[in-house]
């Protein structure tokens, strides 16, 4: 069963904020954008927060898809 949307959107916002720490550390070393693509730590919270944001459009997508099926069959049985 897909996770909740609120919970997703949840996790996809603490992740963001993670990743804009560890972004403002790596900058202040003084790295730029190149050089923080090459940081493990950098990589692997920006990883994650991809992932999430692409569950996060998955069940979005199967809300609406199912939302249309259930408006269909209710017209369907409305015309019978």
């Amino acid at each position: 069963m897909p996770q909740k949307i609120d919970s997703l959107e949840r996790q996809l916002e603490t992740a963001t904020k993670t990743l804009a720490v560890c972004t403002s550390q790596l900058e202040g070393e003084g790295k730029d954008k190149k050089a923080r693509r090459k940081e493990p730590n950098w990589r692997r919270l920006n990883s994650r927060r991809r992932d999430i944001a692409a569950r996060l459009k998955a069940a979005k997508e199967v809300v609406s898809l199912t939302e249309a099926a259930e408006a269909r069959h209710a017209e369907k049985v409305a015309s019978e």
